[in-house]
């Protein structure tokens, strides 16, 4: 890489500039379990000495510099657009995201998935910068190959920038490298695998759960509180387990979103008030006293979401549960033996796979041992975005 280079890194809508704070004060962000991969590229560019300009599509408008370090929300023009708003929002925010990346005077671009059509990037080979989508979404949900034209008219584009203009591509799974090698034609550009990062120490002296003959079976779901996480098969999956298993099956709800009040009121109206509880969004600390009493971590995504890999579920098998989660979810490649996969919104089977472990001490130690397997490489590093960086910036140039 050249002296003195620049890189645009273009973020999700996440509190960048807070967790900024805590980086540059060397403390981990509280919110979350994982390294955010903000800190991780600002480290990088500290160490090397890189000047870096960090869009994030936080809609709340900020903006610091600090030495090196430029970060600046920039909101998208719409908020949650659909059908022709959508297109309209993506086209807008990519022309945006372009004209600064040009004005910064970049000679690297890091594309988080979702920020606009990848393919209008192309635009900035005229100006010899570096290209590099980075993933965090699959393509589309697992296994469900988009059918409508437009769609697949937008992957063929898409397609052709990863084949001829991309420097390489970044991923949070290898369902993510399948799927580019895919819509490349075989012909994809280097693919460089992401893991999130965690702090060793915070999982060292975690105990296994509590055999599950004992006492009652707690169930934790983590995540945003909307439809298309499968949050509504959770009251259906209770519902079921309730006939079975009367009072024996708890669940232990922590998030929020959009549809957080219908859940509980759905949850009211059908009498599952001692069954759920409903802890809203919590911080790091908060899940961890919550996992103490936790046996089974449950993803239950749906199949219209391309899930790129659910940290969730790394993070219950780091605290040694195991995770009944939908088959479209790119994670259980990673925690192997440790998940129980369920075809998606199959409920009766959800809740026969969660019985079995209710009822079979074997079944369900076999799973918990599987969960103590190595984790290495999701604290070493070596697949962090310092690392990734390194590798495609450093030895490759």
């Amino acid at each position: 890489m050249k002296n003195n280079p620049k890189i645009c890194y273009v973020a999700g809508p996440g509190q960048v500039i807070k967790a900024h704070h805590y980086w540059k004060n060397g403390i981990k962000y509280p919110n979350e379990f994982a390294l955010t991969y903000s800190s991780q590229v600002e480290q990088y560019c500290c160490d090397k000495e890189v000047r870096v300009l960090i869009i994030s599509q936080n809609p709340k408008p900020d903006y610091i510099e600090d030495g090196n370090i430029i970060i600046q929300n920039i909101a998208k023009p719409f908020h949650n657009p659909r059908g022709l708003l959508y297109l309209i929002n993506q086209f807008l925010y990519g022309i945006n995201l372009m004209f600064r990346i040009i004005k910064f005077r970049s000679d690297v671009v890091l594309v988080n998935s979702g920020s606009t059509f990848y393919f209008m990037l192309a635009f900035l080979k005229l100006f010899s910068i570096k290209i590099i989508p980075v993933y965090h979404n699959l393509l589309w949900p697992k296994g469900h190959y988009p059918q409508k034209r437009l769609a697949k008219i937008i992957l063929w584009l898409d397609g052709q920038l990863l084949k001829y203009g991309t420097h390489a591509v970044i991923g949070v799974s290898l369902e993510c490298s399948r799927q580019v090698s895919q819509i490349s034609n075989g012909q994809p550009p280097p693919f460089y695998l992401l893991k999130p990062q965690y702090l060793k120490d915070e999982f060292e002296g975690v105990l296994p759960p509590s055999p599950p003959q004992e006492g009652a079976f707690n169930i934790i779901f983590v995540g945003r509180i909307i439809e298309i996480k499968g949050i509504f098969s959770i009251i259906k999956i209770a519902i079921e387990l309730e006939k079975k298993m009367p009072g024996r099956i708890k669940w232990d709800i922590c998030g929020d979103g959009k549809d957080l009040e219908q859940m509980k009121k759905m949850s009211s109206h059908l009498r599952l008030e001692g069954i759920i509880k409903f802890h809203g969004w919590t911080n790091s600390s908060q899940q961890k006293e919550i996992y103490k009493n936790a046996h089974l971590s449950i993803v239950p995504t749906k199949n219209n979401t391309p899930e790129g890999l659910a940290k969730t579920a790394i993070e219950a098998v780091l605290f040694k549960r195991p995770v009944i989660l939908s088959s479209v979810v790119p994670a259980c490649e990673e925690i192997g033996d440790a998940a129980v996969i369920v075809e998606d919104n199959d409920i009766n089977s959800y809740a026969k796979q969660i019985t079995n472990l209710v009822e079979d001490e074997g079944l369900y130690k076999e799973k918990v041992k599987a969960c103590t397997r190595s984790m290495q490489s999701y604290w070493d590093g070596k697949f962090g975005y310092y690392a990734v960086l390194n590798k495609i910036l450093d030895e490759q140039s």
